[in-house]
């Protein structure tokens, strides 16, 4: 479900700030420095997104399988 909704969510990211920061951004920077904020701060995003939906699935691959299990 995280790595889902972490692709949805970069979808919409894209979408929407790319289409308004872009143009908001672009009058203050310049297009190319504002590229490089919107695509800096998806990618920050989605890494975090990533790093929690793999720290759920490791704790509950090891519930599942872990040695706990054979307790």
């Amino acid at each position: 479900v995280l790595w889902l909704s972490a692709f949805v969510i970069a979808v919409f990211a894209v979408v929407a700030l790319v289409a308004g920061l872009l143009i908001g951004l672009s009058d203050v920077l310049g297009p190319w420095w504002a590229t490089a904020i919107v695509v800096g701060g998806l990618v920050l995003i989605t890494l975090i997104l990533i790093q929690v939906a793999r720290r759920f699935w490791r704790r509950m691959t090891k519930r599942l399988f872990g040695e706990d299990s054979a307790r």
